[in-house]
C-alpha cells in the first residue's frame, strides 16, 4: 500500500490533463480524480499517524511554518470577508500537498521504495517525449499561434514540463556521480528528458538545468571525480547545444531573435520580456468587482507584464492602502479562485497577472507574512535535503540530486507558479517528505568525519 498510495496519486495527476483533453465527451468532475486520491491518501495517512502516535517524527520547524501560515489564511479570510466556498477552493490550492508530505511518517519508506517509485518516474518522462513531438509536429503544426505554451506532454502547463525535465536530469545527474549509472545510460536519459523541454519554448530551462547540475555537484564535491566532473560539463554543453539549436530551428524566424541573441540582450530579457516598466496605479481598494488597480505603460508599447513587474505591483496596490492586507493579503482563492461564486479579486488575473508566478500569488492572496512562509518552506527543504546529502548511502545519493532539485524550485519562484502546476508540486511535498523523515532511521556510521557526523545529530532525528 505505501507504494501504491504515491504512485496512484502521481499518475493520476500526470494524466487526468491529457485524458480531458483527448476525451473532452468525458464529464468536468473527472478532473478532480488526483484530489480524490490525495484525499484518500489523507485519510488513511492521518489514521495511521494517530494510531502509531507519529506526529512527533515530523520536526517541528515545519509544525512551526505549518500552524504560522494557518494562522495567516484564517486571519486574511475573517479580515476580507471571504465567502465559504472561495475558501473552501483555497484550501485546495494550498494545502492538498501537506498530505503527500505527511505520507512517508506514516509509512516508512526505504531506498527499496524510493528506487521503484524512481522507475516509475523515469518511465513517466519517457512518455513526454512522444506526446510533446506528438503535439508540436502534428496537432499544433498548423496552428496559428507557434509558441510552445502548447506543448505540456501529458501534463496542465508546458512549464510544468519543462520542470519536471530539469528535475529528472538533476537526479540522473546525482546517480551517475554516485557510480550507480554508467555514462552512456546517464547521457542516454538526460538526452531523452530534455527533448520535450526542447519543444516548448521554455526559455530558462538552461538556467534551471545549470542551477540543477551545480548544486548536485557542490552537494557530492567530496565524492565526484575530476573525470566525472569532465563528462558532466561535456553532457551539459551538449545539451545546451542541442536545446538552443531546436529552440532556434522552432522559433526563430526574421526580426525574431534567436535564443543566445535572446538571452544575450539586456532589451530583450529585460525591458521586453520580465521588467516591462508597467506599474500600477494606487486607487481605492472597494468591496465590488472593480479594478483595484490597473496597468499603465510608460511607453507606448503593447501592454505586457513581466514577470517581475507582477510581484511588485501587490506592493504598488496594498502597501500604501491597507497595511493589514499587505501583511495578509487578500484571502485564499479569492484571486485565484472561479469555483462557485468565484473570488471576489479574480480580474487581478487578467490585469494585473496575479497569479503569474508562487510569489506574486502568495503576496496577493496570503501577503507579505504568507509570501515570506512560503519562501521558507522551500528553504527548509533544500536545508535538509543539503544536510541529508553529507550521508554516503543510497538516501544520501537520492537527497543530492534532491539538494539540486530543490535549489531549482528555490530560484524559480519568481517564475513559475508552482500552486497551479499540483504535477510538480506533489513530487515536491512527497520527496521532500521522504528526505526529512530518512533522518529518523539513520544509523550515523562511526567512521563519518566528526562535522557531518555533528551536521546529523544537530537535526535532531538520527538514532545514534
Amino acid at each position: 500500500m505505501k507504494f501504491l498510495l504515491p504512485a496512484g496519486v502521481i499518475i493520476a495527476v500526470f494524466f487526468v490533463h491529457l485524458v480531458m483533453h483527448e476525451f473532452p465527451q468525458l464529464p468536468p468532475r473527472v478532473q478532480y480524480v488526483p484530489e480524490l486520491l490525495i484525499g484518500l491518501c489523507g485519510a488513511i495517512c492521518l489514521a495511521r499517524l494517530v494510531a502509531l502516535r507519529r506526529f512527533g517524527l515530523v520536526p517541528l520547524r515545519y509544525w512551526v511554518v505549518f500552524f504560522v501560515f494557518t494562522y495567516v489564511v484564517v486571519s486574511s479570510a475573517i479580515v476580507n470577508h471571504v465567502a465559504p466556498d472561495v475558501t473552501f477552493a483555497g484550501i485546495r490550492f494550498y494545502f492538498r500537498y501537506v498530505t503527500l508530505f505527511l505520507l512517508p511518517f506514516a509509512f516508512d519508506y526505504d531506498e527499496r521504495d524510493v528506487r521503484r517509485l524512481g522507475i516509475l518516474l523515469v518511465v513517466l518522462a519517457l512518455i513526454q517525449v512522444p506526446v510533446a513531438f506528438k503535439q508540436r509536429f502534428i496537432e499544433y503544426v498548423a496552428a496559428v499561434d507557434r509558441s510552445g505554451d502548447a506543448i505540456s506532454g501529458t501534463l496542465s502547463l508546458s512549464n510544468s514540463l519543462s520542470l519536471f525535465s530539469v528535475g529528472m536530469i538533476t537526479m540522473t545527474a546525482a546517480f551517475y556521480i554516485a557510480r550507480r549509472m554508467g555514462v552512456l545510460l546517464a547521457s542516454a536519459l538526460g538526452l531523452l528528458f530534455l527533448l520535450p523541454a526542447t519543444l516548448n519554448e521554455t526559455k530558462v530551462t538552461p538556467i534551471a538545468l545549470g542551477i540543477g547540475v551545480i548544486a548536485v555537484l557542490v552537494a557530492r564535491r567530496r565524492h565526484v571525480k575530476p573525470r566525472q566532473v569532465v563528462v558532466v560539463s561535456l553532457t551539459g554543453v551538449l545539451l545546451l547545444g542541442l536545446f538552443v539549436g531546436i529552440y532556434d530551428r522552432l522559433y526563430s524566424s526574421a526580426g525574431v531573435p534567436g535564443y543566445v541573441q535572446f538571452m544575450t540582450s539586456k532589451e530583450q530579457v529585460l525591458d521586453n520580456y520580465s521588467v516591462r516598466g508597467v506599474k500600477a496605479k494606487k486607487l481605492h481598494l472597494n468591496e465590488q468587482n472593480k479594478l483595484v488597480a490597473k496597468p499603465v505603460r510608460l511607453t507606448e508599447q503593447a501592454k505586457w507584464i513581466g514577470r517581475f513587474d507582477g510581484v511588485r505591483m501587490p506592493f504598488d496596490v496594498l502597501l500604501e492602502q491597507d497595511l493589514s492586507r499587505f501583511l495578509l493579503g487578500l484571502g485564499i482563492g479569492s484571486v485565484s479562485s472561479d469555483f462557485g461564486s468565484g473570488g471576489r479579486y479574480r480580474y487581478l488575473n487578467h490585469e494585473l497577472d496575479a497569479t503569474g508566478t508562487t510569489i506574486t500569488q502568495l503576496l496577493w492572496e496570503t501577503g507579505l507574512l504568507g509570501g515570506i512562509l512560503g519562501v521558507a518552506l522551500v528553504l527548509l527543504f533544500v536545508r535538509d535535503a543539503w544536510a541529508r546529502s553529507r550521508s554516503e548511502d543510497d538516501m544520501g545519493n537520492f537527497a543530492a540530486g534532491w539538494f539540486g532539485t530543490t535549489c531549482v524550485v528555490l530560484c524559480t519562484l519568481p517564475y513559475a507558479n508552482y500552486v497551479g502546476i499540483p504535477e510538480v508540486t506533489c513530487l515536491i511535498a512527497f520527496f521532500s517528505g521522504v528526505v526529512v523523515r530518512s533522518f529518523g532511521t539513520l544509523k550515523v556510521p562511526h567512521q563519518l568525519r566528526p562535522q557531518t557526523r555533528s551536521a546529523y545529530v544537530h537535526l535532531g532525528r538520527i538514532r545514534a
